[in-house]
């Protein structure tokens, strides 16, 4: 599926329904194991969330999209990369101002301190608007390339938040 990258399928409801609106068109079908997953993480998400509905996005990238460090605008996010080199986290407090400060270059964090979540991890991530100035402090990995710029190893990642938060 990475391979097709770029796509974006994506639904917004009850978590059942948000997963079939989201891959109801996706050609070829997904893998039965991967629908399976991805209904057991919407599920609970929408219970760990205490939300009703959930927003969806199951997406192949193959740019450098949120590369930069940033803690999102939304109270919690789940992130799951199925393909491709997992999210990477900070184990660091500050939230959204933190991220500014090291994407202005004033702290940038030695390798040593990126955490990565491992490939089928899913993590829940804790945003600003649950906590401002509390939020994780994530990116999107590199993405490797050829000599070409060609994307070597794009992403499949699942995201999904709070319905409610649009």
């Amino acid at each position: 599926m990475a391979q097709q990258a770029p796509f974006v399928c994506s639904g917004i409801g009850e978590p059942d329904i948000a997963v079939m609106q989201a891959l109801a068109g996706f050609e070829p079908p997904l893998h039965p194991a991967l629908l399976a997953d991805i209904l057991v993480l919407a599920n609970l998400f929408a219970e760990v969330s205490d939300s009703q509905q959930v927003r969806l996005r199951l997406e192949a990238v193959s740019d450098d999209s949120c590369a930069l460090f940033h803690a999102d605008a939304v109270r919690l996010r789940l992130l799951c990369t199925y393909c491709g080199d997992g999210t990477e986290w900070l184990a660091r407090a500050g939230g959204a101002a933190e991220a500014r400060r090291l994407r202005d270059g004033d702290a940038l964090p030695d390798r040593a301190s990126i955490q990565h979540l491992p490939i089928g991890a899913a993590a829940i991530l804790r945003g600003e608007a649950r906590m401002p100035g509390h939020g994780c402090i994530h990116r999107s990995p590199p993405m490797p390339r050829d000599a070409t710029g060609r994307a070597l190893h794009p992403r499949l990642l699942l995201c999904i938040d709070p319905a409610e938060e649009d």
